[in-house]
């Protein structure tokens, strides 16, 4: 019996879901609801289900009840919306966090949901933020939350586009967020005019995932073919219909971090007419970016969501998180290494980035080295060996032998080539001499989710995004990779003493900003980013995850980052890896 075609709409309870939902029905759809709780209105084609989206285990659960019953081809994420009552209330800090938890949500909603999205060969995916479900909070925390939204849609429309899935992104603001709140959601002329401005056109052509934009001038490659030699996925805001062409964020809202494109000066080179005291007097002077070259809910981006709630505080301005996933993360790490270098640009870099990638692959688009700032390692991470629980193999000796058995036929999974992640499989692979195949991924989260959907066999994950999933069951941890057992999951063994001696790999991560960022500004992030991480909260927060906080100066983390250089190229030249 095949199953009803519907959409999902989160939040339809109330507010701007619930005239989402009204207008979808009034065309004669199947409208699925997944909200915190059951809405007071029904319709005979309303199908509800209750589940706290900010729970990720609940997301998942509601999700997977949603799809035994319904296949889903279009998936409205009305992200940024909390419970009301609670909000006007919370800090700078709660709303970040709340933000986290609402982009989690639209992640996890979006991947239950691609099966589906695929199949039906014209999938929609819509994410929203609205500034009423912010209550009477700052502006700026609404511009954070969309700011947000952009990148993790930015991300899909890139990673989703070749599947036939139109994404896009919408952010109507308060005037028009209200208009929803105070009418009739199933009918009134006024909400159906904003209903027919905003939802209809941006769900019922395909637009971004299919246009391309010139990375340098920003025109279409059609516009402006003779100035384009280089093409990236445009962005949400690039093909607005006439009444929304408002332009980027940041031309909307002047708060909102300008491109990251801007051309920088030379390295060793300043601006004429300031002197380099007055960069550290007057730094911070609008929001703070950090780049995250790997997709949402991964470890890298974990980690730079608690130090970027921490220096939102520290700094005065708000710290943005700008996903920008793909090619082991050198595409992020070439945007924030062309970077305008004043310090509103940061870079959540790693061992692969930095250490590893220099190695693995024969050309990078930037230089770890002379492109970028070190400021400090932020933390020391363990990777965590683990399995599916339906595989045969309970144990490392297990594996080993059912990979001896099977050769070629046992697969592990990764964030991308190069990534801690993929090298720490194979430094597996020499030491314990079997054959298991790579598969790379655009980010941990994604390869994490197959993980536990049985879709691959083992990963070498970083334990913050791997942890949870072992203390849920979904996942069963075999070893950590450290010399020393980990603190958070003692009873769990290192590989070497499970049974390939002397394995030992660990993964850092660590915060640059742009070569040729102003001595004083690299100096004040770095005393900032020091007292975030000696902070007892941040420390907690990290260690929940599995991660021992780091902190040192710039020339120590510069001199730490050669070691790592040297070690790593040397395990890739042993292995015999290559990204090419």
């Amino acid at each position: 019996m095949s199953k009803q075609q519907a959409t999902l709409v989160s939040g339809a309870s109330s507010g701007i879901g619930r005239a989402i939902a009204g207008m979808l029905l009034a065309q004669g759809r199947h409208v699925v609801n997944v909200d915190y709780k059951l809405p007071d209105w029904s319709h005979p084609q309303l199908h509800s289900f209750q589940a706290d989206l900010t729970q990720a285990e609940a997301t998942r659960e509601a999700a997977a009840q949603v799809l035994r019953e319904f296949d889903i081809t279009a998936l409205v994420n009305n992200a940024g919306a909390t419970r009301p009552g609670t909000i006007d209330t919370q800090t700078a800090e709660d709303l970040a966090y709340v933000h986290a938890l609402t982009l989690q949500a639209t992640m996890l909603l979006t991947q239950a949901c691609l099966p589906t999205l695929r199949a039906c060969g014209q999938g929609r995916v819509v994410n929203m933020a609205s500034r009423a479900a912010l209550g009477k909070t700052e502006r700026i925390a609404y511009s954070a939350a969309k700011a947000g939204l952009v990148g993790m849609t930015r991300t899909m429309a890139m990673e989703l586009g070749g599947d036939g899935i139109t994404v896009n992104a919408i952010a109507p603001g308060p005037i028009a967020t209200e208009l929803f709140r105070q009418s009739n959601p199933e009918g009134a002329p006024r909400t159906q005019r904003i209903l027919d401005s905003i939802v209809v056109k941006r769900m019922g052509t395909p637009r971004m995932s299919r246009a391309r934009r010139c990375s340098s001038c920003r025109r279409t490659t059609a516009s402006s073919p003779a100035r384009c030699s280089t093409s990236v996925a445009a962005p949400p805001w690039a093909s607005r219909p006439p009444d929304f062409e408002r332009g980027p964020p940041h031309a909307i809202d002047p708060r909102l971090p300008p491109p990251l494109h801007r051309a920088r000066p030379r390295p060793g080179r300043r601006r004429r007419g300031r002197p380099l005291a007055a960069h550290a007097q007057s730094y911070p002077a609008k929001p703070v970016t950090i780049v995250v070259p790997f997709a949402a809910g991964g470890t890298t981006d974990i980690l730079a969501r608690v130090i970027g709630q921490a220096l939102n505080k520290e700094l005065g301005q708000s710290v943005l998180v700008d996903n920008r996933a793909g090619a082991g993360g050198n595409i992020g790490a070439q945007l924030a290494a062309k970077a305008v270098p004043d310090g509103h640009t940061l870079f959540m870099g790693t061992v692969g980035t930095h250490a590893i990638n220099q190695s693995l692959y024969k050309k990078l688009p930037f230089d770890p080295v002379k492109d970028f700032a070190p400021l400090t390692r932020v933390a020391m991470v363990p990777n965590l060996l683990v399995a599916h629980p339906g595989k045969p193999y309970k144990n490392v000796k297990e594996l080993v032998a059912y990979a001896k058995a099977n050769p070629g036929k046992v697969n592990f999974g990764s964030s991308g080539s190069g990534s801690s992640i993929h090298l720490s499989g194979e430094l597996f692979n020499a030491l314990a001499k079997v054959d298991m195949v790579h598969v790379p991924y655009k980010g941990s989260a994604p390869a994490v989710t197959d993980l536990v959907g049985g879709q691959i066999d083992v990963m070498f994950d970083n334990m913050p995004s791997a942890i949870q999933h072992v203390r849920s069951g979904r996942l069963r941890a075999l070893a950590v990779t450290t010399a020393k057992r980990s603190p958070e999951l003692p009873d769990v063994p290192t590989i070497s003493e499970a049974g390939v001696p002397g394995y030992e790999a660990t993964s850092w991560f660590g915060m640059f900003a742009p070569a040729g960022t102003p001595a004083p500004v690299v100096a004040r992030l770095n005393a900032a980013l020091v007292k975030v991480l000696a902070d007892p909260a941040v420390k907690k927060k990290l260690a929940e995850q599995g991660a021992e906080p780091y902190s040192e100066t710039p020339e120590q983390f510069a001199e730490f980052i050669r070691k790592e250089t040297a070690k790593w190229s040397k395990v890739v030249k042993e292995s015999g890896a290559s990204a090419d």
